[in-house]
């Protein structure tokens, strides 16, 4: 039986970007070429991960594995969230690689929890420490379909309470760094031995004698092989990181032990390019070999218990030299900046952000306490009202006093978001760089912004204005960004987004033609929407009324509109929610505009209502790209006649020019990128002499590239159609013929294609099906020589080594 053990653990997060108001998020400028770093972050390291490639001699494909499912790993659950709508292949992925996992390794999952939105636990107070674990607790369960065994505290800060309200949920150990160990014992009975990090044993689990009487395991990761992986380019050569494990064993050939690593799984493909390729690399060469074997925590844990105890260092983390203080002084970590910035912000900051709480928590104890049976129980439920099973009736049936009216379960629910926007406002990474006036520590601050506007709805007390005044102590190291108190106010408080602006973007979808009977913008809906109309020459005079849904708040908020349009295709937009006397104003504004006509009523509007709304295209990119979307394609469905007309027309220059091979006369309209569309769609569909029309089509596209998302988007479709058709009947030779005429087609074009999902897809069918139909070619069946020679064509086209097979 094998002694040797490796596991490596990954902790993947991002902190939560999306905007409070619409819970999405904006066009982020630092991550392109991407929209923002999640979306960029997932296509370097999430996705890779899920289907990371190991390549043969001549750099082809020969595996494609999940290194989830082989290692250790812990995904944030804001992140996760985020992954299953943005990027399902991607979550349903690392939902699969659990239960493989388990496979794997005899009934044990690899995945850990984490609390919910990567707090500092030893700096939170005692609340928030039991908020954050039951609801990372409860969205692992959603997920992975089973309770977590262990887990990853953000940044690795420990104390005891933390661990001992782990334990009273459940939780059986975590991963800490080696230098957070005080001093060890064999047993009960025996001596208590300080250690350093250099010291430690880090090849066995220890336990924890808690308070409470429970007991708590932890394991310490080995900091040379986690420090090479993360700073010293170990990735760079799969053989020098299995070589870097496996040194780390004792030669002790009769002692159980677990070399393991932990790192941020961004190492594995965001920070460190193919990284993941690396990893999958060391996973696969250690699945089967004969010296070593991979485990996961949970394993090791039942196959080997604990017998040694540790104490650790309570407040303390990986990545502080100095405890906990990156996240509450001027330590002197930071990730760069000017050799002589300050990080005394950080305290200040901190000190606010706490004031802050702590009148929140006065509030919601005293207004909830009349209506919930616990306001903290309630609290500690509420997760489940942020999942997508979300039951809000079971919610006020268990923690009501009695029955409840809407207005008052519409409170109760601000209240809640109130807090979980209370404990977002503590997002670690807005402490850990240079500088206040970064995006992290702006989003924390739009956290708190949003808290204040939902406390303002509910309590007179004015707590904003004490809370930016306590900013002003948080410098900046930036002349221009001056201090927290300025930050606030320029980037926080004047990018709100008000209902105005989302009943904004739902009235322009209908002005613009839109018919659907609700439109989503961000979490809400614009619905109800009753218009009258006025035209005066071109201009036109819209009015009346439509609702704002806010689902998480159970909440419909009536608003009034007007809407000017000057026939340019410009709409003044003025909306409200405060009218008392919407009838007497839209009577005295459509009169204005039949006497007077559009300046004079949109100067009047301006009196009555300000300026118009114009919501900002980056905080409603999603929508707008949706929009834009509608309408292009509503145009065309609808003019179909035009449609056909045009083609037609450019039909025949292009057949007169192909005959004669002459350059388009100067006085003839160009090749439209309409019929570019239309001939690319039509040779994707025609495998006859697709080359020469392809040689056509490149002539008289008038320099219009066809390398765009457009003509990309259809080829991956028609690559996908195929190999559904193949997935259906693998053996039909007819359906390889396709896919091969589509991707035979790429040695013609300037275009540059990604084939990855196309490669993951067949991959699968290759490695089931190739070496059986080897066999029956080998055997004289002559239709199997003919599929294996077609499919040799889609590895090759494919970059599949013929090993992939084998």
């Amino acid at each position: 039986m094998l002694n040797k053990y490796i596991c490596i653990h990954a902790h993947f997060y991002q902190p939560p970007r999306e905007n409070p108001w619409t819970q999405e998020i904006e066009i982020q400028e630092s991550a392109e070429p991407y929209k923002n770093w999640n979306k960029r972050v997932t296509e370097e390291c999430y996705s890779p991960n899920a289907s990371a490639r190991i390549l043969d001699k001549d750099s082809r494909i020969k595996k494609i594995i999940n290194n989830y499912s082989r290692m250790s790993f812990n995904f944030g659950p804001t992140l996760l969230s985020w992954l299953e709508s943005q990027s399902p292949e991607t979550y349903q992925a690392i939902l699969e690689a659990d239960k493989e996992s388990q496979r794997l390794f005899e009934g044990h999952g690899s995945a850990l929890a984490q609390p919910y939105n990567h707090m500092i636990m030893p700096l939170a107070n005692s609340a928030d420490k039991l908020t954050q674990i039951i609801w990372g607790i409860e969205d692992f369960k959603l997920r992975f379909k089973r309770n977590p065994v262990g887990v990853w505290l953000p940044e690795a800060a420990v104390d005891i309470e933390t661990l001992d309200l782990l334990a009273g949920e459940g939780v059986r150990f975590t991963i800490l760094a080696p230098s957070q160990a005080k001093k060890i014992r064999s047993g009960e009975n025996s001596s208590w031995v300080s250690v350093t990090e250099d010291s430690l044993d880090t090849t066995r689990p220890y336990k924890i004698q808690l308070p409470s009487g429970r007991e708590f395991s932890v394991f310490f990761y080995d900091k040379n092989v986690s420090h090479q992986v993360a700073f010293e380019n170990l990735l760079s050569n799969g053989d020098r990181f299995f070589n870097s494990l496996t040194s780390r064993f004792s030669t002790d050939t009769g002692k159980p032990e677990l070399v393991h690593a932990a790192t941020d799984g961004e190492s594995y493909g965001h920070h460190h390019k193919f990284g993941e390729m690396t990893l999958a690399y060391v996973l696969d060469r250690l699945q089967n070999h004969e010296s070593y074997s991979l485990t996961n925590y949970s394993k090791f844990l039942v196959d080997h218990p604990t017998a040694w105890e540790v104490e650790i260092i309570e407040n303390t983390s990986w990545s502080c030299a100095h405890g906990i203080e990156r996240w509450r002084s001027d330590c002197g970590c930071h990730t760069g900046g000017q050799e002589d910035w300050s990080q005394a912000w950080r305290k200040p900051l901190r000190d606010s952000l706490d004031g802050l709480r702590d009148c929140f928590n006065e509030k919601f104890q005293k207004y909830l306490d009349p209506l919930l049976k616990d306001p903290w129980s309630a609290r500690n439920d509420y997760i489940h009202l942020l999942q997508s099973n979300r039951d809000f009736k079971k919610f006020f049936e268990n923690h009501g006093v009695t029955d409840l009216n809407e207005e008052q379960k519409i409170n109760v629910l601000k209240w809640m978001e109130i807090q979980r926007h209370a404990m977002l406002m503590y997002t670690s990474c807005g402490w850990f760089f240079n500088d206040i006036s970064g995006i992290e520590t702006e989003q924390v601050l739009r956290y708190a912004s949003f808290a204040l506007e939902l406390f303002s709805q509910l309590d007179e007390t004015s707590l904003e204005g004490p809370f930016v005044e306590n900013l002003g102590q948080a410098k900046s190291n930036i002349p221009k960004w001056k201090n927290g108190n300025f930050i606030y106010k320029k980037m926080v408080e004047s990018n709100r987004v008000s209902v105005n602006h989302i009943f904004s973007c739902g009235l322009l979808a209908y002005l613009l033609g839109r018919d659907e009977t609700a439109v989503s913008v961000g979490s809400c809906e614009v619905e109800n929407i009753r218009a009258e109309k006025i035209s005066l020459g071109k201009s036109e005079l819209y009015y009346g009324r439509g609702d704002v849904i806010k689902s998480i708040f159970m909440e419909k908020i009536s608003m009034a509109f007007f809407a000017l349009h000057e026939g340019d295709g410009d709409f003044k937009i003025f909306v409200t929610s405060s009218l008392t006397n919407v009838k007497e104003v839209q009577d005295r504004i459509s009169n204005l505009f039949r006497r007077e006509g559009y300046e004079k009523t949109r100067d009047s509007l301006k009196e009555t209502l300000g300026q118009p709304n114009y919501p900002g295209r980056a905080v409603f990119h999603n929508f707008f790209d949706k929009l834009a979307d509608d309408i292009g394609g509503s145009f065309w469905s609808e003019n179909d006649g035009l449609n056909r007309k045009l083609l037609s027309s450019q039909k025949k220059f292009l057949l007169l020019h192909n005959r004669m091979d002459t350059p388009l006369p100067s006085n003839a309209l160009s090749l439209s990128r309409l019929l570019l569309f239309e001939q690319w769609k039509e040779i994707l569909d025609s495998p006859g002499n697709s080359r020469k029309q392809i040689q056509h089509m490149l002539k008289f596209s008038d320099g219009q590239s066809l390398d765009n998302l457009e003509f990309k988007s259809v080829y991956h479709e028609k690559i996908n159609q195929a190999i559904i058709r193949i997935k259906k009947s693998p053996r039909n030779i007819e359906n390889l013929h396709s896919l091969n005429f589509l991707l035979g087609l790429l040695d013609t074009l300037p275009m540059k294609v990604n084939l990855w999902t196309a490669q993951n897809e067949m991959f699968d069918i290759i490695n089931s099906l190739f070496q059986e139909m080897q066999n029956n070619k080998l055997e004289g069946d002559k239709n199997a020589g003919d599929w294996v020679e077609e499919m040799e064509k889609t590895l090759n086209y494919l970059n599949i080594s013929p090993e992939a097979s084998c």
